[in-house]
C-alpha cells in the first residue's frame, strides 16, 4: 500500500477519494491514514468496509504530528466510514474537532458499533452551530439503544438539521422510549424525505408515539417500520396518521394479521397519501385469505398503489404485486 501512499501525498488537491474495502492491515492503515491527512481539499472520502477500527481515524486526524490538524478536511462535504468497527473513540474525535467539516452533508457511519456511549458523543457534534447543516444521517447496525436515540433527538431538535432528508437507524435497539425521543424532533425536521427505523423493537407504543408526529412530516415520501412487532393496535395508529406525502411503507414482519391488515384497508383511503402511495409492504404479518376484499379495495383506492407485497403470507388467491 506503499505506492498508494505515495500517489496520495503527490496529489495533494485531489478533490475525492474512494477506498471502499481495499486497505488490509495495521500497517496499511497507518501509512494510508498519514496520507489522506495531507489532502486539504477533499470532498467526498469513502473509508467504508475496511474493518480498521479506530486507528485508521486516529491516524488521519493527526498524520505525522503529534496534534490534531485543525485544517483538516475543511471542504468535505461526504463521509462514509460504515463497516469500520468505530466506536466511541472515533465518536469522540469527530465531537473534539480533529474533523473541522463546516460543509458536510452526508455522514455515513454504518455496520460499527457506536452504541449508545458513540452516539451521544457525535449528538453533541451534531448539535454544534458551527457544523454545517446534514442532509444524510446513516447509523445502521449500531448497537443504538434508547439512551443513544434520546441523545440523538435532542441534537436534532436543537441543532442545524433542519434541512436533514435521510435519516436512516435500521438494526438498532432504540425500543418505545428511543422512539418516542425522535418523534419529538421529527417536527423539527420540515425537509426529512426518508425515515427507517426497520428491526428496532418498536412495538406497538412506539409506532403509536410516532404516529403522533407523521402528518407534520409534509415531505417524508419514505418509510420503513419493518420488523417491529408494531402489531394491529400500532398499525391502527399510524393508518389514521400517515405523512401526506408518503410513497413507500415497509411494514413487513410486524404481526398485523387480518385485523391490522383491515385497519390499513379502513384508514390508508382516507389519508392524503392514497393519493401518492406507490408501494406497500406487507410481507410475513399472518395475513390470511380473509382479508383478500379489504385488500383488493385498498388497491382501487389508492389509484397510484402498483407494488403490494403480500410474499410470506396465507392469501395465495391475492397478486402478490399490481
Amino acid at each position: 500500500m506503499e505506492p498508494l501512499a505515495e500517489i496520495l501525498r503527490n496529489f495533494s488537491s485531489l478533490e475525492s477519494l474512494r477506498l471502499s474495502g481495499c486497505l488490509k492491515g495495521q500497517a496499511c492503515f497507518l501509512t494510508v491514514g498519514t496520507a489522506v491527512s495531507s489532502l486539504q481539499h477533499l470532498k467526498t472520502l469513502d473509508l467504508s468496509g475496511n474493518d480498521c477500527g479506530d486507528a485508521l481515524l486516529a491516524q488521519i486526524a493527526t498524520g505525522n504530528s503529534s496534534a490534531p490538524n485543525p485544517h483538516l478536511f475543511q471542504h468535505l462535504t461526504s463521509l462514509n466510514l460504515s463497516g469500520n468497527r468505530l466506536g466511541a473513540d472515533a465518536c469522540q474525535r469527530l465531537q473534539e474537532g480533529c474533523f473541522n467539516m463546516p460543509h458536510l452533508h452526508n455522514l455515513e457511519l454504518g455496520i460499527n458499533w457506536l452504541k449508545d456511549e458513540g452516539l451521544i458523543i457525535l449528538a453533541a457534534a451534531i448539535a454544534d452551530a458551527r457544523q454545517a447543516p446534514l442532509t444524510n444521517l446513516l447509523l445502521p447496525r449500531n448497537g443504538i439503544g434508547a439512551k443513544g436515540a434520546t441523545a440523538l433527538g435532542v441534537a436534532l431538535e436543537r441543532g442545524q438539521a433542519q434541512g436533514l432528508r435521510a435519516l436512516d437507524l435500521n438494526i438498532n435497539w432504540i425500543g418505545p422510549q428511543g422512539a418516542g425521543a425522535l418523534a419529538n424532533s421529527l417536527r423539527g425536521l420540515p425537509f426529512l424525505g426518508h425515515l427507517a427505523l426497520s428491526e428496532n423493537e418498536l412495538r406497538s407504543e412506539g409506532a403509536m408515539k410516532l404516529s403522533e408526529v407523521l402528518q407534520t412530516c409534509l415531505h417524508l415520501t419514505s418509510l420503513d417500520l419493518s420488523h417491529n412487532g408494531i402489531g394491529p393496535d400500532g398499525v391502527l395508529a399510524l393508518a389514521s396518521q400517515l405523512p401526506p406525502r408518503l410513497v413507500l411503507l415497509d411494514l413487513s414482519e410486524n404481526a398485523l394479521g387480518d385485523a391490522g391488515c383491515a385497519h390499513l384497508a379502513a384508514l390508508v383511503p382516507t389519508q392524503a397519501c392514497s393519493a401518492s402511495i406507490t408501494k406497500l409492504d406487507l410481507r410475513i404479518n399472518d395475513v390470511s385469505s380473509a382479508s383478500e376484499q379489504g385488500l383488493r379495495q385498498l388497491v382501487a383506492r389508492c389509484p397510484r398503489l402498483s407494488h403490494l407485497d403480500l410474499r410470506g403470507n396465507d392469501c395465495c388467491t391475492f397478486p402478490l404485486s399490481m
